[in-house]
């Protein structure tokens, strides 16, 4: 059975990634409500697609949780991750606020509000590298939020079978959990 949550993205901030030095998009009016529609425009080279690819890089990021082994991140969310000093968006998620972030160095898992989810990259000395998970209790409430729409007690599953599909506007997404 297929559960469809509606996940609507509210402010992408980013530093640093590519032609985006340091940026918020809000996609809220001066109520705070979510616009319908948010139409991307600009030059050759001022950052659209960039905007795109992390909005699905932070997406993808809501399928990684305690256990997942970080060494199996694929190359294209590698490839946008690690030339961005920090992203993060905010979404409501079946109008429950959260948010995603991605930073290139470490943080302390004091500095991570409920709700947050997150992963860093951070290279040592002597070239080693690695992926940190910045992890909390978001897929935990993702999985509440399923299961309360089956009308079931908490879902056992994580998500890594959590897929993405863009719906109507660049900026509503609908999640598939299988």
């Amino acid at each position: 059975m297929e559960i469809i949550m509606q996940i609507k993205i509210s402010s992408l901030r980013v530093k640093n990634c590519g032609a985006l030095k340091d940026i918020k998009i809000d996609l809220t009016d001066t109520t705070g409500q979510l616009q319908p529609v948010t139409v991307l425009g600009g030059a050759n080279g001022s950052g659209k697609t960039t905007v795109l690819e992390l909005i699905f890089a932070l997406a993808e990021l809501l399928k990684f949780y305690s256990t997942t082994d970080l060494a199996s991140i694929d190359n294209r969310l590698q490839a946008i991750l690690k030339r961005t000093e920090y992203a993060q968006m905010e979404w409501l998620i079946d109008n429950v606020k959260c948010r995603v972030f991605f930073k290139k160095s470490q943080i302390s898992t004091a500095d991570i509000d409920h709700g947050e989810h997150g992963i860093t990259w951070q290279a040592f000395y002597s070239n080693t590298r690695a992926w940190h998970l910045q992890y909390s209790d978001i897929s935990d409430k993702l999985s509440q939020l399923i299961s309360l729409s089956q009308g079931k007690e908490l879902c056992s599953s994580r998500f890594s079978d959590l897929m993405f599909v863009v719906c109507s506007s660049p900026f509503v997404v609908v999640a598939l959990a299988t």
